[in-house]
């Protein structure tokens, strides 16, 4: 049987933890459709829901921090949703690739280089080596501009088809 899969975010101008968010599920679950809403829908078991909907809670599949008392990484830095993500689906994306010996090693390397720097432009927060969250070179902008080229879903794709090899990339350096 054959089980339908929905990654749902919101709809609208992207950010760097909804399209890394978006790049690794879909790497992960291959057979999905993408909805991109800010509507309310009813929701299936087999739905994962990130970045929107003001609720994370991992049994219900729900990935959103935008919420009030919003999850945060034993350091105080704010998770946002690519990093809620990744602790939860990080090791499953990082088996698809990474022999299995390295892979703890591989998955705090990425945390903590990568993702902590998503988290941290994405929540606005500025921390001791993380300065250049704010920098025009920095991960989070330049995944932002391609909303120049339309906030549709195709372009949504494009942006996470780049961001997937630049996450792979990072991960076997």
């Amino acid at each position: 049987m054959e089980i339908f899969l929905r990654l749902i975010t919101h709809s609208s101008s992207f950010h760097a933890d909804d399209i890394f968010s978006y790049a690794m599920l879909s790497y992960i679950f291959p057979q999905h459709e993408l909805v991109r809403t800010r509507n309310n829908l009813d929701l299936d078991e087999h739905d994962i829901v990130f970045d929107v909907g003001m609720v994370y809670n991992p049994v219900e599949r729900k990935f959103d921090h935008h919420q009030k008392n919003n999850p945060k990484r034993e350091c105080g830095i704010p998770y946002s949703a690519f990093g809620l993500l990744w602790k939860h689906f990080g090791l499953t994306f990082l088996s698809k690739f990474i022999f299995q010996k390295h892979m703890m090693f591989v998955w705090n390397m990425i945390d903590e280089e990568f993702v902590k720097e998503i988290d941290c432009g994405d929540n606005g927060y500025i921390v001791e080596g993380f300065e250049n969250v704010t920098d025009k070179n920095s991960v989070g902008k330049l995944i932002g501009s391609f909303n120049a080229f339309g906030n549709n879903d195709d372009n949504f794709k494009n942006t996470a088809d780049i961001a997937l090899q630049l996450l792979k990339a990072r991960c076997l350096q």
